[in-house]
């Protein structure tokens, strides 16, 4: 009966987490970073403080929910049927093992405004924290700077299945991007 009892909350959980709202989704996530590597919020919206180090870290959070690759296109025909047949966004991530495809936006870094970049993704099955330092993020594959005439200092990587297993995993056990992983069941731990 426990067993059963926590495998609810651990997908109402979820699901609750991948409902929220990008601010909210946002407050978590700085949660489970500040618990993850023993930081607390310092009163800039970018800076984390080292507990143990007693120093400031500019950084910049970045969440993104590993999603299938959207179904419906704009030139879709038969766009109610498919809006009527379209999963929940819960049934809609994908499990870090599988080899569904998926795209994410790692977007709007402003490089010269942190030192230590963190992105989240959130798969159905781990989160999954990277971290990165802001002069390493130009030799991601994916890296491109955005093209707005307003903004020219703003830039993005994007993650698929191919860079996610090939360089994103892969760097992570050289130490150019770190990485680790939070279950869902778990996640007590870090939002108290």
């Amino acid at each position: 009966m426990h067993n059963n009892s926590s495998k609810i909350k651990e997908s109402s959980i979820k699901e609750s987490l991948v409902n929220l709202r990008t601010l909210q989704f946002s407050t978590v996530g700085r949660m489970i970073v500040c618990k993850r590597y023993n930081f607390q919020q310092a009163k800039s919206g970018f800076m984390l403080k080292d507990k143990d180090k007693d120093i400031l870290v500019r950084s910049s959070l970045v969440l993104r929910k590993v999603a299938d690759k959207e179904k419906i296109k704009k030139d879709s025909t038969g766009v109610i049927h498919k809006l009527s047949n379209y999963p929940s966004p819960i049934k809609r991530l994908v499990k870090s093992s599988s080899n569904d495809d998926f795209n994410c936006n790692i977007q709007h870094l402003k490089l010269k405004e942190f030192n230590v970049l963190y992105y989240l993704l959130f798969f159905y099955d781990i989160i999954e924290i990277f971290k990165v330092n802001s002069n390493d993020i130009t030799n991601i594959p994916t890296y491109s700077l955005t093209q707005l005439k307003d903004k020219p200092d703003v830039s993005r990587f994007h993650i698929d299945r191919e860079s996610y297993n090939n360089y994103h995993k892969q760097n992570s056990t050289n130490n150019r991007v770190s990485h680790n992983k939070v279950r869902y069941d778990k996640l007590n731990k870090y939002l108290k």
